[in-house]
């Protein structure tokens, strides 16, 4: 049997294809922490929002966290990787062509700092779970005494989210970038204000980071966002909880326009009644990757 790829996605039927072309889609976003729920529903919503207006240039850049376990297995597929949906009213193979680069934060450092700069990129998500913040919890803010929080902040090649995040918005403002979104997806109530927050401490230990803070004030917005979901790797069947419907707080354009997509845009979000974190918003359909 033929691995997926590239070459061999021509030959695949149109019903597990949607007809969008890998080759000529332009990266528009940057995923940290590229698991098994950004495969099975962030991509999946991406390439919906694609196809549904046309606008093909947000495709994904996929940032590995810990290591190039995921970045290994889809090289050799180019990105591409199956979702199979399972419900009671649909059920089937999609093949995916939404992450077009997959890169390994711990070893291509630079690499991943260069694609936060990068100007065609308005749009940064994060699905790194809780404890990836290294928050405090007394304070809900940033640990300032975390030893790799205070080694990012001292130029080492970043180890931690916010401290890759961080030197990467510090590039961007050094080349005068367009302003960008960051959604944060991990299920912490007020994600997009508790991920602000901990920027904003973490400037305050880099040197000149005043006017890093001021730039990233006006020209980075922190929508909070209610999501909910979970898979598995990319080569192993997953059975995700249900594919949601996501749902984030913001006033800028962060996703193509009437996307269709199952993603909406609202004023406020709160968790749901019994809920807890951000809240859920389901629909009905599940879904595996492999």
């Amino acid at each position: 049997m033929r691995r997926l790829s590239l070459r061999t996605l021509g030959h695949l039927p149109h019903s597990v294809h949607s007809g969008l072309d890998p080759r000529g889609l332009g990266i528009g976003i940057v995923h940290l922490g590229i698991g098994g729920f950004h495969r099975a529903h962030q991509a999946v919503f991406t390439e919906d929002a694609m196809l549904a207006t046309g606008e093909t240039g947000w495709a994904v850049s996929a940032v590995t966290q810990r290591g190039p376990a995921v970045r290994d297995r889809l090289a050799p597929q180019d990105g591409l990787y199956t979702v199979a949906t399972r419900g009671r009213s649909e059920s089937g193979y999609r093949v995916v062509t939404t992450v077009r680069e997959v890169l390994d934060g711990p070893s291509e450092a630079d690499a991943v700092l260069d694609r936060l700069a990068d100007p065609a990129v308005s749009v940064v998500t994060l699905t790194v779970t809780e404890k990836a913040y290294r928050l405090d919890p007394a304070q809900r803010g940033l640990d300032l005494t975390d030893p790799d929080v205070r080694d990012d902040a001292a130029g080492a090649p970043p180890r931690t989210v916010v401290g890759r995040l961080v030197q990467g918005l510090h590039r961007r403002q050094a080349r005068d970038a367009a302003p960008l979104t960051v959604l944060c997806c991990d299920n912490l109530t007020d994600n997009g204000g508790l991920l602000r927050r901990a920027v904003l401490d973490f400037c305050t230990l880099l040197r000149g980071g005043d006017a890093t803070a001021a730039w990233i004030d006006e020209h980075v917005a922190f929508p909070s966002t209610m999501v909910a979901g979970s898979s598995r790797p990319p080569r192993r069947p997953t059975s995700p909880t249900s594919r949601p419907r996501w749902a984030c707080a913001t006033t800028r354009r962060w996703w193509p326009s009437r996307s269709g997509s199952g993603s909406s845009r609202t004023t406020s979000v709160r968790p749901g009644p019994g809920g807890s974190g951000q809240g859920r918003c389901w629909c009905p359909t599940r879904g595996r990757t492999s």
